[in-house]
């Protein structure tokens, strides 16, 4: 699992492809050894949505969903493995499922609603609940590109600045924590699956005031080979 989110917790760390092996690699073993536990199958998921096998991965979510259809966060976790997927009507589902048992939703469960609302193209929806995940570094981010599609030019500019200056604070990556590194380390953060929609986060965060002219898609890789500074 640490494997899994070091690259989007810590900023300017990316998932290297030993990693990624390594993930996929412990969360195998563990589904084996205990197939009915739904934490591992959701952890076999997202090892292999990060690897690219986004099909696989969604086939260990739906495992997981159920083993325990209960469970909020293992609902709302496979909602964004879903809407990553392009998958937005389960993605849905299973994210307002989540939040209708959680008693008092958490930051995380709130940025992961402004992800899937993103993704899907509601973004004043997206910004919205963006807000309500404050202090999680990378949610500002996805706050400045929605309310720039929104627009909302003032808050996505706001929320990009302080996005910024809390990547910068937390920084950890390979070289400088410049404007362009910081954009490109936001971008290639998620596994998206579809161009399309990496293109409109591009897009998004480049309206907030981000240089992201150096940000390719032919470069987007759920596994690029940059690691954690030493």
């Amino acid at each position: 699992q640490i494997n899994n989110s070091i690259h989007i917790a810590v900023p300017g760390v990316y998932l290297d492809r030993r990693t990624s092996e390594e993930s996929l690699g412990f969360a195998r073993r563990a589904a084996r050894l205990d197939p009915m536990d739904a934490r591992g199958q959701l952890c076999l998921g997202w090892a292999l949505i990060l690897s690219g096998a986004f099909d696989q991965g969604g086939l260990h979510h739906q495992f997981a969903v159920e083993l325990n259809e209960n469970d909020p966060w293992i609902l709302i976790s496979s909602a964004l493995g879903a809407a990553f997927r392009r998958d937005h009507a389960l993605a849905q589902t299973l994210s307002e499922r989540a939040m209708s048992l959680s008693f008092e939703p958490g930051p995380a469960y709130w940025g992961y609603c402004a992800q899937i609302a993103f993704l899907r193209g509601e973004h004043a929806l997206a910004a919205a609940h963006a807000a309500a995940a404050e202090g999680l570094t990378h949610f500002l981010g996805w706050r400045a590109a929605a309310a720039a599609w929104s627009g909302e030019e003032e808050e996505a500019r706001d929320a990009w600045r302080r996005f910024l200056a809390l990547a910068r604070e937390r920084w950890d990556g390979v070289g400088e924590p410049t404007a362009e590194a910081v954009a490109h380390w936001f971008l290639h953060s998620y596994p998206i699956r579809d161009q399309e929609d990496w293109a409109r986060l591009r897009e998004g965060i480049a309206r907030a005031g981000a240089p992201v002219g150096h940000c390719l898609w032919e470069s987007c890789s759920v596994t690029p080979l940059l690691t954690r500074r030493s």
